[in-house]
């Protein structure tokens, strides 16, 4: 993957880059990841797609390779060559043009409102709940009558002898 040049527009800042701390191939190795447009063609074709199947291996096994094809497909301007998430350009363009259909032209959009909402579901679960105003727990008398003590009773009970059951 080539680094986006000083004059390229700006990443679409509601899809940040992905990052995690494990080691990806992508950044230890990153011409496996170039190709050029010309380079699926012609004499250079074989060496091409070897590197291309390559390229599409590792990206199976990395830790970040959907939000990986999110950005790379969010950000259509940055990654008109190269590999990204196991996709070349001509792919990222057939499946923006799948989100444009399923989601319409707005699909970057419908996408971001869904990470909000996402996210604050995930915040919400995370937080702790608000408890209501703190009450006494009723205490449950014994089950055998035989065990209640007047304390056990409410207030208007208490001075009634307690039933005897019938014989």
């Amino acid at each position: 993957m080539s680094r986006p040049h000083p004059t390229d527009p700006a990443p679409d800042p509601r899809f940040p880059f992905p990052h995690t701390s494990a080691p990806t191939r992508c950044r230890r190795d990153p011409a496996l990841f170039d190709l050029a447009s010309g380079d699926l063609s012609g004499d250079t074709k074989n060496a091409a797609q070897a590197r291309l199947e390559q390229a599409r291996r590792a990206c199976s096994a990395c830790p970040i390779v959907t939000a990986c094809l999110r950005w790379a497909l969010v950000n259509k301007t940055l990654t008109t060559e190269n590999v990204f998430a196991g996709t070349t350009p001509a792919q990222r363009r057939a499946q923006r043009r799948g989100l444009a259909d399923r989601l319409g032209p707005d699909w970057t959009d419908v996408l971001a409102a869904r990470d909000q909402a996402h996210r604050a579901r995930a915040e919400a679960a995370r937080s702790p709940q608000p408890r209501g105003p703190s009450r006494a727990t009723p205490t449950t008398p014994p089950t055998s009558r035989s065990s209640w003590t007047s304390s056990d009773c409410p207030p208007s009970t208490r001075s009634r002898k307690p039933e005897t059951p019938p014989p």
